[in-house]
């Protein structure tokens, strides 16, 4: 192991030790990646000092009510019993990125002038579909302020950039895309004046071991789509199947991102000290190997049977999409929108499949095309970080069972998404098997009207065949002909 000046042993984490008493601001803590670095911090290095989170102001919420609703987010629970007072270590900061000052309030800006070395900032929006104005506010403009809070804190040492969910194209394919390219530039400008750290996450997804298996937050990027096609609402992604999506889990990502922290701040490399936060070939996955083992995963731990049973799949073609899209998730949604208007209820099925839709083509340029994130700076840490941070800060890829980690992930979206119980799961296997033969029937239905059609239509088509193949009708025209 290479070892740099300020290291201690290995008889305790040296990346807890460097945080040991350090303050630390955290935009974005409200987020799915957020969340997970205010938690390993908490729980992994538990003599850090306060971990200032900056939210927008909320009116009617003071600060220790905003305070008291983040820390009983279920992803806290780990930490609530293994350190049930671990929420002294938070302070609530009420402030608007949007803002040049974040409209702190002076106390507010004393505190972290006298007790920030470490900023986390990893407020973004990753809408793909917001306008121009919207994305370039938040992930340009806000950046800028953050960087220019940053210049005002004379104990800082390390300013963390996190674009959250990162691809960075030459051709800028949506508003998302264009802003975090503008956000990196801006901070590029910065770097000759603060120590900065640009992380480059590609996709991150739910948790693989901690602080709970399959933790997740939210439906955003491929979780919605697996959801909606285990409840039978989507059965046709447009994609390539042998495309590799690089996916990486939040806590992988976290511990990633806070072991790149504490060797930047060790090493003290030029600024900015960019870095790919991604599996890249340590853990290569295709979009057809996840929706398989997902498939898989459902035969073990289905989801509660929803409008139909799930038998998605991934195609290049566009036109057997379409076809698909129109015969079996857009007509049976009007019909049962139909029923569920008679039944005097909202009917909300039709507004799903549009969203869906929308969904997808906002990452079709991104299922039809790979990339390979170069990485060997990520995994090149592991050779400064001792054994025992290598395991508690684990973010080796290579070591991540697929089957594995797919059936926790259905786990957690049963549990934290749908809030279905796990203790009947015999019974969701039950009700899906039925679901099972009632997909059958209806393609046996389905199959049968179409023979029957074809059979029904084969009459007329082999008569007219044989007319045009010289029939009679053929022949006395021949005749005719000759005659002449």
């Amino acid at each position: 192991m290479r070892t740099v000046e300020g290291e201690g042993t290995d008889s305790g984490s040296q990346v807890a030790q460097w945080f040991a008493g350090r303050s630390v601001l955290v935009t974005g803590a409200t987020g799915f990646l957020g969340k997970a670095i205010v938690e390993k911090l908490l729980r992994s290095c538990p003599d850090v000092g306060t971990l200032y989170l900056l939210v927008r102001p909320k009116r009617g919420q003071d600060p220790h009510a905003r305070l008291e609703a983040y820390t009983s987010d279920v992803v806290f629970s780990k930490l609530r019993e293994e350190r049930p007072d671990f929420a002294r270590q938070l302070s609530v900061v009420a402030g608007d990125l949007s803002a040049p000052d974040f409209w702190l309030a002076e106390k507010d800006m004393a505190a972290l002038r006298r007790d920030v070395s470490v900023v986390f900032h990893n407020a973004a929006s990753v809408r793909f579909d917001e306008t121009l104005r919207q994305a370039v506010t938040t992930n340009v403009v806000g950046t800028k302020h953050m960087l220019q809070l940053a210049e005002q804190l004379p104990n800082l040492q390390v300013c963390h950039q996190s674009p959250d969910e990162m691809i960075l194209l030459g051709n800028l394919p949506n508003t998302y895309v264009l802003s975090k390219n503008l956000a990196e530039k801006l901070v590029a400008d910065y770097a000759s004046r603060l120590p900065i750290i640009i992380s480059r996450p590609s996709i991150v997804i739910p948790t693989y071991k901690e602080p709970m298996p399959g933790w997740v937050d939210n439906t955003n990027g491929p979780v919605g789509m697996l959801l909606a096609a285990g409840k039978g609402l989507l059965h046709s992604a447009i994609g390539d199947p042998d495309a590799n999506g690089d996916l990486i889990p939040v806590d992988y990502t976290a511990n990633a991102i806070i072991a790149l922290v504490w060797h930047f701040a060790q090493t003290k490399p030029q600024s900015p000290y960019v870095c790919n936060v991604a599996s890249g070939e340590r853990h290569r996955v295709t979009w057809g190997q996840v929706l398989e083992d997902y498939k898989n995963t459902l035969n073990e731990v289905p989801l509660e049977p929803g409008v139909w049973y799930p038998a998605g799949h991934f195609t290049k073609s566009v036109v057997l999409h379409k076809l698909i899209h129109i015969f079996l998730e857009l007509l049976p949604a009007c019909l049962l929108d139909f029923l569920i208007m008679l039944s005097g209820r909202r009917p909300f099925l039709v507004h799903i499949q549009k969203r869906l839709q929308t969904g997808q083509l906002m990452l079709n340029y991104y299922k039809f095309q790979e990339w390979l994130f170069i990485n060997k700076k990520l995994f090149s840490l592991l050779e400064y970080m001792s054994p025992q941070d290598q395991e508690t800060f684990y973010f080796d890829t290579s070591e991540i069972d697929r089957y594995d980690y797919m059936r926790n992930t259905v786990i957690g979206a049963k549990t934290y998404l749908l809030h279905e119980d796990m203790a009947n799961i015999s019974g969701a296997r039950k009700r899906l098997n039925r679901m099972y033969w009632l997909h059958c029937a209806a393609q046996a239905v389905f199959y049968a009207c179409v023979l029957w059609l074809l059979y029904s239509w084969s009459g007329p088509l082999l008569r007219a065949a044989a007319v045009v193949s010289g029939g009679p009708g053929f022949r006395s025209l021949s005749t005719g002909a000759t005659s002449l």
